[in-house]
């Protein structure tokens, strides 16, 4: 064993196909398709050229998964569902595809179990039918193909029933259980499930049977009908005919054939009776007896895969034909006292997709629709499977694998070599693979294959399986796929499939082959005797057909589950009563309907045999290799040509590549298939993308290609469609911003008209202020001759400025006050009259003016410093009267305003004002009307700048830069180079760093390795410019081959260059 690689490399492809390698990490969740998020990008490259050849030629498309049991069919099915959804299905968020969710978890625990090799083996086998109009998903449909019938009533060693009976025992309450008839009954006593594996995972097992039944709940279907008859199926196994010395049949368990009874409907006796009489017609009369005990039991099993399969049958058929919104599940949950036929209406009228004529309009849901519009198929059958003990259910099961693998051998392989040798091309290689068709003629051979065998015998009542054996050794003892195993046993015969040696035992083949059940436990779900309606129409139709009759029980014998009627053209009467010949007919009518599809493959391959985590088995994965035949497939793609296309289609699929001059007309389609070709290798030369070895033949019909040829050319056809959508993109854009630009420019004369109206009324506010401010300092200016006391804590050290006269000093200096000391005038500490509040002139806070320049001059006399603060105490009080706000103390220079920018008058600048302008109403108005601000709300704090300043210019984000140096982003592996044009988008949170948006990809770049760009513009203004770079947008960027990112020239006349010094585009 050894380590099984990171998911991204568990996938891989061999030209279309697709090899997929499941190392059983996944885990199922209770909710089927909830979890399929992360699908490896191969899967996704896969449906993504499904759909777009879906969409390019109309044709439908059909995914087939193939692999053995345990190698992830599944897994994929469901990421490859959820993906089809997300691309053409309209998203994971619709009705349909929660609808599609809830039918995929209820469908899952009916069919799934586990076996030896696979924990959550699929026992029946889907194929997931996407119904598509114009090429978009309208409907899905579900058919299943059933053939593990005996896992009801027979449970293999360490394997398991089916899913659901374990999930119900767990997540039954007290009252169901009751209500079901469950009360004290477990694993252990139930002998349907007793005779297999009896862990279990309890609290698992109760959180997925609560999502069953909401999903249930969303399908519309009663949630009590289907427990009931899970209930009843159960309880049959513990009820047990052995015979009496008298004429009846004793029963064990009698008990439990009363809750049968109950659950079903029906009365105990006709149950009874049901189970021990047999009604014979024989030469025109009709005769009862009593059977035995062995047939009793028989009949038994029989009634309990009935009741299983057509169940599910009755699910899979509501699934399909749903329409509406459905009940919740407390309404569902009513149903449990449903009376009467009156409860089967609501599954009427609802076809089952398996056993309706497809042609018939009332299978036809109205939709608006026509079915002929195409589909997107996914096809999960069986895989091979090999067991302990190998029955006829692994002998099916196989055959279904031989089918897939030689529908895959005939696209693969014969097909391309047959259209080869029909135009005469003989091929360069010999691809050899394994032809597996004679093992199919072995089994299912219309004349002696042993599934034909084994039909005839099964209709002669005294066969015997020594009989069966003989009678197929006798025929096929010489066919080289045929053995006999060694020690030689009588019930043993030996089969060598595409996968290997397989050894089965025909122990139980006649008996499991006959899939009927008789009339007479048939009729008891009659209207007349019936009160359960879900029963009553499990068996609808047979009863319809006996009621016709109107004599009751003939003796007749019907499936198990019904067979498709309408593609035999035969009654029910006569159809033959085999499981095999109805799973012949199922898998024949489904690989017919899908035979016109273009199929892609997927090839599933498990790590391991056991299912551990994390383990890699070299010998199980070449084993798998060589069965599915990739090493055959690797030598055709790498040196055959797998693909062909007629001259007409590839001619208008790749004409992009044929120059401007060419007379098109002039050639015939095989002479423009060169021409074609021809310009093909040109561009390829002139390419950026990767030499691939190419290599193609010219035959009567059709042109021959290897797989390198077919990437190479839809790779050039995707890189120029792309090229050509950018330029349309950029020619739109480019026009749609010439339109609307002459309103943009007189909106932005408009604005600027206004603004400039805005601060002249501004300015002329604050010189009104300023006017008004100096006339109040004036009027209250206290005289030389006021001697008032000074404050308290003045100190007789003078200031060191002169404030009582004007200033002298000359402003074009520095000023040299020493700021690093504080005054010791009273302004440290606070006035008397406010022992709360520090004074407004305490300088031991930080100075609110413009402390750059201030004034120098000598000392003065205590007796101005005196004046000075009676001043600034009289101005003070002025505050507390609402006259004026109290100004600061600026006789210290620190205080002295801005003399270059305000330049007002030398006597009024002692003081700077502390006061509140108010703005204009009007113009207030007018500023919140045109920024379309709430004036009663507080305006929010801006998160980020979302410009920068360059040159004394503002620069809006995004723009556009050159690189000045080459840089390497480490983390995504990307480089800019130099003197490469780069979108940069914001400011980094890294200090000197910008974001720059490359290939889609955030890189944090220093501002350093960046330059401005220098345009010549015709707009005038930077509000012109920043605005028609807001109407642009961002430009349209195209992806070359290797890897780069290169902007679109916008297209014009009218614009010759675009933008400024910020290089916007």
């Amino acid at each position: 064993m050894s380590y099984v690689p990171p998911s991204a490399q568990q996938q891989t492809s061999v030209g279309p196909t697709l090899i997929c390698l499941n190392p059983f990490h996944h885990v199922p969740s209770p909710v089927v398709l909830q979890d399929c998020h992360q699908a490896g990008h191969q899967l996704q490259g896969l449906v993504n050229t499904a759909l777009s050849q879906h969409i390019d030629s109309g044709h439908s498309q059909l995914i087939v998964l193939s692999g053995e049991s345990g190698s992830g069919k599944t897994h994929c099915t469901m990421h490859i569902l959820r993906l089809l959804y997300e691309r053409s299905g309209g998203g994971t968020k619709t009705d349909m595809f929660r609808h599609l969710m809830a039918a995929m978890t209820v469908l899952r625990a009916l069919a799934s179990a586990e076996t030896t090799c696979n924990t959550d083996s699929t026992r029946i086998g889907m194929y997931l039918e996407n119904l598509t109009s114009d090429c978009m998903i309208y409907r899905t449909k579900i058919h299943g193909l059933f053939v593990d019938q005996g896992r009801v009533t027979y449970v293999p060693r360490r394997e398991k029933n089916y899913h659901i009976f374990y999930q119900m025992l767990a997540g039954l309450s007290d009252e169901e259980r009751v209500k079901l008839h469950l009360k004290g009954y477990s694993l252990h006593n139930l002998r349907y499930l007793s005779c297999g594996n009896l862990q279990q995972n309890v609290t698992d097992d109760m959180h997925r049977f609560d999502v069953w039944k909401s999903s249930l709940s969303v399908l519309g279907i009663p949630v009590m009908d289907i427990l009931r008859v899970l209930a009843a199926i159960l309880l049959l196994g513990n009820v047990e005919f052995v015979e009496s010395p008298g004429m009846e049949l004793e029963v064990v368990g009698n008990d439990e054939i009363k809750s049968v009874a109950a659950l079903l409907g029906v009365s105990g006796v006709s149950l009874y009776r049901g189970f021990t009489t047999r009604t014979r017609h024989v030469h025109g009369h009709v005769s009862r007896s009593i059977t035995d005990a062995r047939s009793a039991n028989s009949t038994r099993d029989a009634l309990a895969r009935a009741l299983y399969y057509r169940t599910v049958s009755t699910v899979m058929k509501r699934v399909n034909s749903i329409r509406r919104q459905v009940s919740n599940l407390a309404q569902s949950m009513e149903s449990l006292e449903s009376k009467g036929s009156r409860n089967s209406a609501q599954y009427s009228h609802r076809p089952d997709i398996l056993t309706t004529n497809p042609g018939d309009s009332s299978s036809t849901i109205q939709h608006g629709r026509k079915f002929s519009d195409g589909f997107v198929g996914i096809m999960d059958l069986f895989g091979f499977e090999l067991a302990e003990v190998n029955q006829l259910e692994q002998l099916c099961v196989n055959l279904c694998a031989e089918a897939m693998q030689n529908f895959y051998n005939s696209h693969m392989f014969r097909s391309p070599l047959e259209a080869l040798h029909e135009e005469g091309i003989q091929p360069e290689i010999d691809i050899v693979h394994f032809n597996n068709m004679p093992v199919i003629e072995l089994l299912s051979s219309q004349t002696n294959g042993i599934v034909s065998i084994l039909d005839t015998l099964t209709a002669q009542p005294k066969t015997t399986v020594e009989t069966f054996v003989q009678e197929i050794k006798a025929r096929h003892m010489i066919n080289n796929y045929f053995f006999e195993p060694l020690p030689k046993v009588e019930r043993l015969f030996g089969i060598r499939h595409f996968s290997g040696r397989v050894v089965y035992d025909a122990s139980n083949f006649l008996s499991t082959n006959q899939d009927q059940v008789p009339d007479d436990i048939v009729s008891i779900f009659s209207k007349q005797n019936c009160n359960f309606g879900f029963a009553s129409h499990l068996f609808a139709r047979e009863v319809k057909t006996m009621s016709d009759n109107g004599q009751g029980p003939r003796g007749t014998r019907y499936r198990i589950l019904p067979t498709n009627h309408h593609d035999t053209g035969k009654s029910d009467e006569d159809c033959r009563g085999s499981l095999c010949y109805d799973f012949q007919l199922r898998l024949d009518s489904l690989l017919k309907s899908v035979v016109n599809a273009k199929p892609h493959f997927i090839r599933c391959v498990r790590s391991n045999d056991h299912g551990e985590m994390d383990s890699f088995s070299p010998e199980t994965v070449i084993q798998q290799i060589r069965s599915l035949q990739i090493l055959e497939t690797v030598r055709l793609m790498a040196g055959g040509m797998p693909h062909r296309m007629r001259y007409k289609v590839f001619n208008v699929r790749y004409c992009l590549f044929l120059p401007p001059a060419a007379q098109l007309p002039l050639q015939s389609p095989q002479e423009e298939c060169r021409t074609i070709l021809t310009s093909f290798l040109r561009a390829m030369d002139n390419s950026m993308l990767p030499y691939v070895s190419t290599q193609w033949t010219l035959g009567k019909k059709h042109l021959f290609y290897s797989e390198g040829t077919r990437q190479s050319l839809e790779g050039m056809r995707q890189e120029r469609l792309h090229d050509a959508a950018a330029k349309i993109q950029a020619c739109w854009r480019g026009s749609k911003v010439r339109r609307v630009w002459p309103e943009v420019r007189a909106r932005l004369r408009t604005r600027k008209s206004s603004e400039k109206r805005l601060r002249h009324r501004s300015s002329y506010s604050s010189s009104s202020a300023s006017s008004t401010q100096h006339l109040l300092e004036e009027e209250y200016r206290p005289h030389r001759g006021d001697r008032s006391q000074p404050h308290r804590g003045d100190q007789s050290r003078p200031h060191r400025g002169d404030h009582s006269q004007p200033h002298r000093a000359d402003h074009s200096q520095p000023h040299r006050v020493d700021h690093s000391q504080s005054h010791r005038g009273d302004h440290s500490q606070p006035h008397r009259r406010d022992h709360s509040q520090p004074h407004r002139g305490d300088h031991s806070q930080p100075h609110r003016g413009d402390h750059s320049q201030s004034h120098s001059g000598p000392p003065q006399s205590n007796k101005i410093d005196h004046q000075h603060h009676n001043r600034d105490h009289y101005l003070h009080g002025m505050d507390h009267q609402g006259i004026n706000h109290h100004l600061h103390n600026v006789d210290h220079p620190s205080r002295k305003m801005d003399h270059e920018k305000h330049k007002v008058d030398q006597q009024t600048s002692r003081f700077e004002r502390r006061q509140v302008e108010k703005v204009d109403e009007w113009v207030l108005q007018q500023i919140c009307s045109m920024y379309s601000i709430n004036q009663d709300s507080r305006p929010p704090v801006p998160s980020r700048r979302n410009y920068l300043v360059y040159g004394g210019m503002r620069l809006e984000f995004p723009h556009y830069r050159i690189m000045k140096h080459n840089f390497a982003a480490d983390s995504q592996g990307l480089v800019l180079m130099k003197g490469q044009e780069v979108k940069v988008v914001g400011v980094s949170q890294q200090k000197g760093y910008v974001r720059i948006n490359y290939c889609n990809t955030i890189l944090h770049v220093p501002h350093d390795f960046l330059d401005f760009k220098i345009f010549d513009v015709r707009p005038t203004t930077t509000e012109e410019i920043g605005a028609l770079g807001k109407c642009y947008g961002e430009t349209t960027s195209k992806t070359a081959a290797n890897g780069t990112c290169t902007p679109t020239p916008y297209v014009g006349t009218e614009i010759t260059a675009i933008f400024t010094q910020i290089g916007t585009r």
